[in-house]
């Protein structure tokens, strides 16, 4: 290798500047990280809970460790969250989570603190001119009066009018209180008596020159004090005149409204966005992470809107930023897409079938307001084999393009419309075309094929008439058979659904009227003539009553029907009424509830060719008295229930139990309940339940919780879980 000496001695110098930037960073190494980075705030939270595993019988042990922690790298503040979680059956497995989001609310929050700092209520919200000007234009004529009889009262008393001296502002200080407490009544009666006495001297009609010089002495105070009540009425006149009271009134109003605005101002993110690019030092990096809404690392679960990311968990990035009413989403990441629970006696070695995805969401609009948004999202799903390659499940691509709008009808009701379409090519491309001659995922998104069975869309509006105490909301779905969305994984194929609901008030909310309607309609695969039909209605009247007590009436039925070809078939049906009456009272120190509930429900359900039934009542009392800081507690549930057929767990039952909370010192506390269930036809029980927490030192919290239950008399096999035990420690650094 070659080298001229014009680049070695660049080579040189570059290795100078650097040497020499060492040594500058060793000497500010500490107040350069403290500015660079800098700790908030460190918690660690340990959970762990042991049960009885359902499925192979014996005891679970499963641990959490949560570590969380708040910092600053370059003044933007981060939030830190690590998870580790073990599982203790039979054998030992564990998983690792992590995820550093970034806090916009904290960042917001000390842009807060440094404005309401340097910036008043004065700086940001001037006061109203004309009423300024006003206040000026009357104090300065109600304190020229006022001077002037306090001068004349100087000059011919010689001495200084007590109390007034020092009033200044006589439109926002009323000094009538000043004047009152002057002319007190103490004072009144002081005159009064001096009047008798000068009255007395008066009549002599000579006496001695001590008497005189006393009556002369008399008459000063006497008069004095008239003059005092003279000075009072004439500012009464005065008040009155300028309207004082009036002007008083409407400066406290604009003080007021001005500290209303500028708290508006200080709560608006928008605003605060502003005042800080106007009056705070800023970097470029926090210029532009204040148009960052969200920002995560790690695993994360994100939801965006029903056809696009919904309830979708992931690891990996994902940033929405919102300027000038431009939004960006981009997304990259990898979803850990773990096997179905009662898949795994079948498929027990399957690997885990995972997804890359990768996305990006453009438009005008903030997510959660008015928008008009594109999106497309892609899903690389990898091949799975079994041991031995005796089963293969091949990978997939595919891709997902959205159009969600979101716009106002007027100002109590609004309109959002979503409309998406996916394609799926089971290859190893999603850009070209396969080794098949198919079409790729991207030329399918485009065409016309299948069309009607690849797309889903959603339409819903929302009316808010707050003045008619009226809520109105309609959704409409359909989501064809074909059409696949990774991203939002509670989305069911082949739906067709429609919901309604009214919500209507009176009398200031005091009585509640909502009704709702459900309608679904399910088509599985290719079998168009087969469908599943959902019905569910539901009528909630609540009246408040007094003293925070409602009452409250629900009836909710529901239906399930199959359709096929010829035949309409009823699977299931359900009538439920539920009366809830919320009683509380005070009684001196105690507080007493009772959440007292009746519910009357008639369930039929096809079983193999014949209808089967279950009519229960159920009686449920949740009481408590609570007694400074104590809480005395006895829960009651008891359900009758007609079963002809004796299935597992639909026979009459009932449960009790009964506990109260204590205080062991200032730093522990504990709940103890003892607890009575009973099923007809399986088994009695009687059991404990213990709740121990504690501040064991500063930053320390603990908690204990075990559940332990013995059978006093089992009359069948049952999946029985008698112990039970969670616990937790809290540490904050």
């Amino acid at each position: 290798m070659k080298c001229s000496g014009s680049v070695l001695m660049r080579l040189v110098q570059v290795c100078f500047l650097l040497y020499s930037t060492v040594n500058q960073a060793q000497d500010k190494k500490q107040a350069g990280l403290k500015a660079i980075l800098s700790g908030k705030k460190v918690s660690m939270e340990n959970e762990g809970q042991v049960a009885e595993n359902y499925f192979g019988g014996g005891y679970y042990y499963l641990n959490g460790l949560k570590l969380n922690a708040g910092i600053r790298v370059a003044r933007l503040p981060l939030a830190l969250q690590y998870l580790r979680q073990d599982y203790f059956y039979p054998a030992h497995a564990y998983n690792n989570t992590w995820q550093v989001r970034f806090d916009r609310e904290g960042l917001l929050d000390n842009y807060r603190r440094q404005l309401k700092e340097r910036l008043g209520v004065d700086d940001l919200v001037p006061k109203d001119q004309l009423l300024e000007e006003a206040k000026n234009r009357t104090n300065n004529a109600v304190k020229a009066a006022m001077d002037s009889m306090k001068q004349a009262y100087t000059i011919q008393y010689g001495e200084a009018m007590e109390g007034l001296d020092t009033v200044q502002d006589y439109v926002q200080q009323d000094v009538s209180g000043q004047f009152r407490s002057i002319l007190s009544a103490d004072y009144s009666q002081i005159i009064k008596e001096k009047e008798a006495r000068l009255k007395q001297l008066l009549e002599k009609r000579g006496g001695s020159l001590k008497e005189r010089q006393e009556a002369s002495k008399l008459q000063k105070e006497i008069a004095a004090y008239y003059k005092l009540v003279d000075f009072y009425k004439r500012y009464q006149e005065l008040r009155k005149q300028y309207d004082l009271s009036g002007l008083n009134k409407q400066l406290v109003q604009e003080q007021a409204e001005r500290l209303r605005r500028y708290e508006k101002m200080m709560d608006d993110p928008e605003s605060v966005k502003e005042l800080a690019a106007k009056h705070l030092p800023q970097s470029g990096l926090e210029k532009f992470f204040m148009n960052v809404q969200k920002l995560n690392l790690g695993q994360q679960t994100v939801s965006l809107s029903p056809l696009s990311l919904n309830s979708y968990l992931h690891s990996g990035v994902s940033m929405e930023v919102l300027k000038d009413n431009k939004y960006l989403f981009l997304l990259v990441g990898k979803e850990r897409d773990l096997n179905a629970l009662y898949d795994r006696a079948v498929f027990s070695p399957l690997t885990q079938n995972d997804h890359t995805a990768s996305g990006i969401r453009v438009g005008r609009g903030a997510l959660d307001g008015n928008h008009t948004h594109l999106s497309l999202f892609s899903f690389k799903q990898s091949g799975a084999l079994t041991e031995g390659r005796t089963f293969d499940m091949p990978s997939r691509s595919t891709l997902v393009l959205g159009l969600s709008n979101r716009f106002n009808i007027d100002e109590s009701s609004s309109l959002q419309l979503e409309v998406s379409r996916s394609a799926t090519v089971y290859d190893q491309a999603a850009y070209g075309s396969d080794t098949t001659g198919r079409k790729s995922a991207l030329g399918r998104l485009f065409s016309n094929d299948n069309l009607g069975q690849s797309i889903a869309l959603m339409l819903k509006y929302r009316g808010n008439f707050d003045k008619a105490g009226l809520n109105i909301g309609a959704d409409v779905t359909y989501v064809a058979a074909g059409y696949y969305n990774p991203g939002s994984p509670f989305l069911a194929r082949g739906t067709r659904q429609g919901m309604l609901s009214v919500r209507k008030s009176w009398w200031k909310r005091k009585l509640v009227l909502q009704l709702r309607g459900d309608l679904r309609e399910y088509v599985y695969g290719n079998l168009t003539d087969r469908k599943w039909q959902h019905f569910s209605y539901l009528a909630d009247a609540r009246l408040k009553l007094p003293g925070g007590q409602q009452l409250s009436l629900k009836y909710q039925p529901v239906r399930g029907v199959q359709v096929m070809p010829g035949t309409r078939l009823l699977q299931n049906a359900s009538d439920r009424v539920t009366v809830k009456l919320n009683l509380q009272r005070r009684v001196g120190q105690a507080f007493y509830r009772n959440m007292f509930n009746i519910a009357y429900s008639s369930s039929r359900y096809l079983l193999a060719t014949q209808y089967t039934g279950v009519k229960t009542l159920t009686f449920t009392s949740l009481q408590s008295i609570a007694i400074t800081g104590h809480l005395l507690y006895w829960n009651n549930t008891y359900n009758y229930a007609r079963n002809p057929d004796g299935l597992a767990y639909l026979n009459s039952s009932y449960n009790t139990d009964a506990g109260f909370t204590w205080q062991l010192g200032k730093k522990w506390s504990a709940s103890s309940a003892l607890n009575y269930t009973s099923a007809t036809g399986w088994y009695k029980q009687l059991g404990a339940r213990q709740t121990l927490t504690a501040m064991v030192i500063r930053n320390l919290d603990l908690s204990f919780f075990i559940d332990v239950r013995t059978n006093i008399e089992q009359s069948a096999a049952y999946y029985n879980d008698l112990i039970r035990a969670d616990w937790s420690l809290k540490y904050n650094f």
